[in-house]
């Protein structure tokens, strides 16, 4: 779930007030929506008294038409086009001020300007560090306490891991104090940077605002989108002690990387992270890695990585043969996939995967995993397909032979019938449909 179908799914109340007051929100919305929905935006940003009904026809033909309407339908879900009286179409006017104000050069976000900025390479990797540290607990092999890996300068912050984990289904208790990973966990790791850093805070805001306050909603969402649109950093002392906190659990999540000018140890700064920039964008591009993920025609996989989360997320689809301080080398075989496929895991997904992380060296081949290799991962996941299952209803012990045929012949006749045995007097019927058969069967008793 991207942004777009966040926001288009919370209540009008809440998104009309997030537009009201939240430039950012504004302005992060439509750098998300798609080309044509933007191309409308444009055309209507400056008619303040809307446009009528016929003009917005007019904008397409009559092959696009449900193009059009899907357009229309996504911009009024998101309330940014809302349909007035005399057929004519107007915008939401806290989004469309915000949105001409930044377009006009206005700026979105403040800051404080502090010479020496940190590497832009040390806070990537501080980002990456802590969001394996996330993936890494969802696996079961990391601490639920994350540290802000910075020397402790930002406070205890209120985050809590495995509430979140629990509630966003990724993993689940197996006894006592003991939990694994869930089926749509193993979907979760092997799913792209932007998914899974907006999985994780669609929970944790539905965790702040259930267990600290309802207020917090608004002021989440706007400083998450904040950042960005963040030129400079941002110093923790001129914060309120709610946002202070906040700050505290997006460090823990490598949205936010702190560090501290001055001698006094409250001198704490934030830098938003490449992590957090790109939620406001559709592209994760500005977050990828560098591949590190070789595959052979053979099955055979070498991965240049020490990485202990890429290990086992490699793991849940390749069997390792050999593992050295920098290197994984294994083999995807037919009993490593469909324990994957039996997880969960889907024979696309596995693809991907390895698509994404292909090393540099083979992105330039097409394609870039060998088809053979994609062709056999697809081929093991039609196996455990092969059987589709479905519930049904037995209906059996009928009164006579002339209600056991009525019955049959109604069942077929409606789409219901799955199997029938004549010697028997059985017949197996799809569930859905025992309301109707069950009617029959009382409607001709009454007859009988």
């Amino acid at each position: 779930m991207d942004l777009v179908e966040y926001i288009g799914g919370l209540p009008p109340v809440h998104i009309e007030r997030l537009y009201d007051h939240g430039p950012c929100t504004c302005l992060a919305v439509f750098r998300s929506l798609p080309l044509l929905e933007k191309q409308y935006i444009y055309r209507m940003l400056f008619c303040s008294d809307g446009i009528p009904l016929e003009l917005v026809l007019s904008w397409t033909k009559v092959d696009k038409d449900a193009r059009h309407r899907a357009c229309m339908d996504m911009l009024k879900r998101l309330r940014i086009v809302r349909r007035g009286e005399g057929s004519v179409y107007g915008m939401h006017e806290g989004f469309q001020r915000h949105v001409q104000r930044a377009l006009g050069g206005a700026r979105v976000s403040g800051g404080t300007c502090v010479e020496d900025l940190p590497n832009q390479d040390v806070v990537d990797a501080y980002a990456w560090d802590q969001w394996e540290r996330v993936l890494l607990f969802a696996i079961g092999t990391g601490d639920e306490t994350i540290e802000d890996g910075a020397a402790g300068l930002v406070g205890a912050g209120g985050l809590d891991l495995k509430a979140i984990m629990i509630s966003s289904g990724l993993i689940a208790e197996k006894e006592k104090g003991s939990y694994c990973i869930t089926q749509t966990g193993f979907r979760f790791l092997l799913s792209d940077t932007h998914t899974q850093v907006w999985g994780i805070l669609q929970e944790y805001i539905k965790h702040a605002e259930s267990f600290r306050s309802s207020d917090l909603f608004d002021m989440l969402i706007e400083f998450i989108l904040q950042l960005g649109f963040q030129r400079d950093c941002m110093s923790m002392q001129e914060f309120s002690p709610e946002k202070k906190e906040i700050s505290s659990d997006l460090c823990r999540l490598g949205l936010l990387y702190p560090f501290q000018k001055g001698p006094r140890r409250d001198d704490v700064y934030l830098v938003p992270t490449r992590l957090a920039v790109m939620l406001s964008s559709r592209s994760d591009a500005s977050v990828r890695e560098d591949g590190f993920i070789i595959v052979e025609t053979n099955y055979r996989v070498y991965a240049y990585t020490s990485s202990p989360l890429k290990q086992s997320i490699l793991r849940l689809f390749v069997r390792c043969d050999v593992l050295l301080p920098n290197l994984f080398v294994g083999t995807i075989t037919r009993d490593s996939v469909m324990s994957a496929l039996e997880s969960g895991v889907t024979a696309e997904q596995i693809i991907g995967y390895l698509t994404e992380h292909a090393h540099k060296k083979t992105q330039s081949r097409i394609p870039i995993v060998p088809g053979v290799v994609t062709d056999q991962i697809r081929l093991w996941q039609k196996e455990i397909q092969r059987m589709e299952t479905f519930p049904a209803v037995l209906y059996k012990n009928f009164e006579t032979e002339a209600l056991y045929k009525d019955i049959a012949v109604f069942t077929e006749k409606i789409g219901a019938m799955v199997f029938a045995d004549e010697s028997k007097q059985e017949i197996v019927a799809v569930s859905s449909f025992h309301e109707q058969i069950r009617e029959k069967i009382k409607l001709l008793k009454q007859n009988m």
